[in-house]
């Protein structure tokens, strides 16, 4: 499988969480490697932030995530995507045809929007997502997705 990981997902790689002996399996079969985005790489570092601000781990403890995560993107377990100027076209597309009866947010519009363009492209083939509704909008996109949270 072709795999293209968001933020939600690709977290609990680095942390045990509902969802992450999936993860674990998705990117150990994965051939090629794993696309994330830059907006993704960011992301993960938010999240790293939160769990330190909420106290699910310590600072020690998320700098050993952060060396984890840049490991797996030096080693090429997973590979950054960029985004270009069509993706921001096509979260506007996306936001004009969702925001006025849902909440899809500008960032998710964009994670979307990137990933819409990799599959037409061939680069993925499927979406790995914890997040309920993003997964709404994709399935509404008519995108394979995998909730690692539900195994599917």
């Amino acid at each position: 499988m072709k795999l293209f990981f968001d933020t939600s997902a690709l977290s609990k790689r680095y942390r045990e969480e509902l969802g992450s002996s999936t993860v674990a399996s998705l990117l150990a079969n994965s051939d090629p490697a794993p696309i994330i985005t830059r907006l993704g790489h960011v992301e993960l570092h938010s999240v790293i932030g939160k769990k330190v601000r909420i106290g699910e781990i310590t600072q020690a403890e998320s700098e050993i995530v952060r060396k984890m995560f840049l490991k797996d993107i030096r080693l090429k377990r997973l590979s950054v995507g960029r985004h270009v100027a069509e993706d921001f076209l096509i979260a506007t597309e996306l936001l004009t045809k969702y925001a006025p009866v849902r909440n899809l947010r500008t960032l998710d519009a964009i994670q979307l929007a990137t990933e819409l363009r990799f599959k037409r492209s061939g680069l993925i083939d499927t979406f790995v997502c914890s997040d309920l509704p993003l997964l709404q909008f994709a399935e509404w996109e008519e995108l394979s997705t995998i909730n690692p949270e539900m195994g599917t």
